[in-house]
């Protein structure tokens, strides 16, 4: 099956339904309840495993705040971080040097952080809503880990290169989240393999949903192309392999 746009995913349902045919999503009453059908199983789907047309490369975005320098913030977009890279480069002039910046636990974090003292003038205090982190100020980050899923915390910054950590300088090997526009022609972000699953999951909810009855045909072939999707998958799926952290 091609990729098909919204509007022809809400017709093909409308259409195993008997329902009036349709040429926008907002014709009619059922044709909209049907589209929110659609989403919110393509919602589910997406989010019921690691798919790899939505993991990438991303930047974090920098703070520019020179009272928390060593504080960065998650993009919107991103659901969850595999690895991250940070340029740890001592000098303006030098070739870019990206290294791994491993992520700790928050309780391993605050024991390498708070096992420090201010003494050395390379350590310094910086409060955050109350708490204090001892950070060190003359080498890029070696550690890093989050407290709420949108801002990562790191263990130094090098205030001869930067006054804070930039986030032109992250690479955050990511898994984004699903987006989607309410739109006729918009065509959902995943592979052609899965149209077929979204539309007879769709076609079973919406007669469930709206009809109140059940189709035994369109439930067999979502099973059948749930295994075939799981068989595929069981050759490819590297989650195992990889370190369980990061945003969620």
């Amino acid at each position: 099956m091609a990729k098909l746009t919204l509007l022809e995913l809400t017709q093909s349902v409308l259409a195993s339904m008997s329902s009036d045919k349709v040429n926008d999503l907002s014709d009619t009453e059922e044709a909209n309840d049907v589209t929110n059908i659609i989403l919110e199983t393509y919602d589910h789907m997406m989010t019921s495993k690691d798919w790899p047309h939505l993991q990438g490369l991303v930047n974090l975005t920098g703070l520019g705040d020179t009272n928390l320098p060593s504080k960065m913030e998650i993009p919107a977009s991103v659901s969850e971080i595999y690895s991250l890279k940070y340029d740890k480069r001592t000098a303006v002039s030098d070739p870019e040097k990206y290294q791994e910046v491993k992520y700790l636990k928050p309780d391993e974090f605050l024991k390498v952080i708070y096992s420090r003292s201010t003494t050395p003038t390379n350590t310094t205090k910086y409060t955050d809503s109350g708490i204090d982190f001892l950070i060190v100020t003359d080498r890029a980050p070696t550690y890093w880990t989050s407290f709420d899923d949108k801002y990562l915390w790191f263990d130094s910054y090098d205030s001869d290169v930067d006054s804070t950590l930039q986030g032109s300088k992250t690479v955050a090997a990511v898994l984004k989240y699903p987006t989607y526009t309410l739109d006729k022609d918009h065509v959902l972000d995943m592979p052609e393999k899965l149209f077929p699953v979204l539309l007879s999951e769709s076609k079973n909810m919406s007669h469930m949903t709206i009809k109140q009855v059940s189709v035994p045909k369109e439930l067999e072939r979502e099973r059948k192309a749930k295994v075939r999707l799981q068989k595929e998958a069981s050759n490819t799926d590297q989650t195992n392999s990889r370190p369980d952290y990061g945003r969620r």
